[in-house]
C-alpha cells in the first residue's frame, strides 16, 4: 500500500447549470468548498509528492472562487485537472491555459446537438462546449503547456445507435481520449437487450476504426461485452481483471468532498453505498492525518481485498487502471498514472 494517493479528486461545490436527465446535482445545496481549505489540500499534496489533483463538482467551472485557485494552481509543480460540461470554457479559456491547466475531461453524450442539448436538458450546450475546446487548443498550442482534452461518454438509450458519429466530431476537437461509461440502470435513458446489442455492435466498428485506421484514438476499453457486463448482468470487477487478487485503485485515488467534508478511495464510492469506506467530519483537518489514521489504513486495506467481488459500479476506466497500477507496481507512486486516466 502506497504512503499516499496518486491523484486526488476535489468536489469544489454541487451546484449544476444543467440539467441532466441521470443527475440531480442540479437540485443539491448550493454550498461550496472554501478556498482557504482547498489551497491548504493543495499545498499538503504537493509536499507529500501526490501526482495530480482534479476537480469536479457539480459543474466545476461555476466555483465562485475559479479565478483565485488558477491563479494559485498556475505556479505548483503537480499536474492538475477540471470535469466540466463545457459551458464556460470559452469565458475561462485564458485563465485555464495561463494557470498550465494539464488536462481537462468534458462531458458529451452526443456528437449531435439535438441529442446531447436534450439529455443535458440545457440550449446549446454542446455547441458551447465546442466553441470552448477550439478555443482552449488554439490558444494553449501558442503557449508552452498545451491542454490535453478528454472526453466522457454516458451510453444510453439516447446515443447507443451513433456512437461511430463521435470519430469525426474527436477528430475534429484533436482528442486523443475517450472514456465509454455504461448506464447502470437510471431512468429515462436505460437501454434494453436489444439497444445493448446495438451499441456493442457500434463499439466492435469503432475498435475496429481505431485498430485500422490508426485513429491515434485511445479508448477506455478493448471488450464491448466487457463493458456492459457490471451494469447490465451484475458482473463484478473479478471477472474481468485477468484474476488480480486486490483492487489499488482504492490506495492510488483519493476522493475528497470538500464541500461536506467528506473522503474515501476511488472516485467512483463516494455514492456507491459502501459507507464503511467514507470518513466525514475532515473539513479543516491535514489530508495525511485523516488519511493515514490506523483505522482508515486499516479499512482501506481490507476492502482492497473484498473489492473486486463485491462493487457492482466499477468503471471501466478504474477496472483498466486497477491492471495498470498492477502491471507497473501498485506499492509505488513513481510513474503510475497513465496518460488515458
Amino acid at each position: 500500500m502506497t504512503d499516499h494517493p496518486s491523484i486526488v479528486y476535489i468536489r469544489l461545490l454541487q451546484k449544476c447549470n444543467a440539467r441532466c436527465v441521470m443527475c440531480t446535482s442540479y437540485q443539491q445545496s448550493r454550498d461550496e468548498a472554501h478556498l482557504d481549505y482547498v489551497k491548504s489540500l493543495i499545498d499538503e499534496f504537493e509536499g507529500l509528492g501526490v501526482n495530480e489533483v482534479r476537480f469536479t463538482g457539480g459543474e466545476t467551472l461555476m466555483y465562485r472562487q475559479l479565478r483565485p485557485l488558477l491563479a494559485f494552481i498556475a505556479d505548483k509543480r503537480m499536474a492538475f485537472s477540471f470535469i466540466t460540461n463545457g459551458a464556460y470554457l470559452k469565458k475561462f479559456s485564458q485563465e485555464l491555459v495561463d494557470a498550465h491547466v494539464g488536462k481537462i475531461i468534458c462531458s458529451i453524450d452526443s456528437p449531435r446537438p439535438e441529442i446531447h442539448n436534450r439529455v443535458r436538458q440545457t440550449q446549446r450546450l454542446l455547441e458551447t462546449a465546442s466553441a470552448g475546446i477550439k478555443t482552449i487548443n488554439q490558444k494553449s498550442a501558442q503557449g508552452p503547456h498545451a491542454v490535453q482534452f478528454m472526453v466522457n461518454t454516458v451510453v444510453s438509450s439516447e446515443n447507443y445507435d451513433h456512437l461511430r458519429d463521435f470519430l469525426p466530431f474527436l477528430h475534429e476537437h484533436g482528442i486523443k481520449y475517450w472514456n465509454l461509461i455504461p448506464i447502470h440502470g437510471e431512468l429515462p435513458i436505460r437501454m434494453g437487450p436489444p439497444q445493448i446489442d446495438a451499441a456493442i455492435r457500434e463499439i466492435e466498428h469503432i475498435l475496429g476504426r481505431i485498430e485500422r485506421e490508426n485513429l491515434g484514438l485511445s479508448l477506455n476499453i478493448s471488450d464491448p461485452m466487457d463493458f456492459f457486463a457490471t451494469a447490465v448482468r451484475g458482473a463484478k470487477p473479478a471477472e474481468l481483471t485477468g484474476g488480480l487478487q486486490r483492487c489499488h485503485v482504492v490506495s492510488h485515488v483519493a476522493f475528497i468532498d470538500a464541500v461536506n467534508g467528506k473522503l474515501t478511495g476511488c472516485n467512483d464510492l463516494m455514492y456507491s453505498g459502501f459507507d464503511e469506506m467514507i470518513v466525514g467530519d475532515i473539513l479543516g483537518k491535514p489530508f495525511r492525518q485523516v488519511w493515514d489514521a490506523p483505522a482508515f489504513r486499516q479499512t482501506r486495506d481490507g476492502f482492497s481485498c473484498q473489492a473486486l467481488h463485491r462493487c457492482d459500479r466499477c468503471e471501466p476506466t478504474n477496472i483498466k487502471l486497477n491492471k495498470h497500477l498492477e502491471n507497473v507496481g501498485a506499492d509505488s507512486n513513481a510513474g503510475t498514472l497513465p496518460a488515458w486516466f
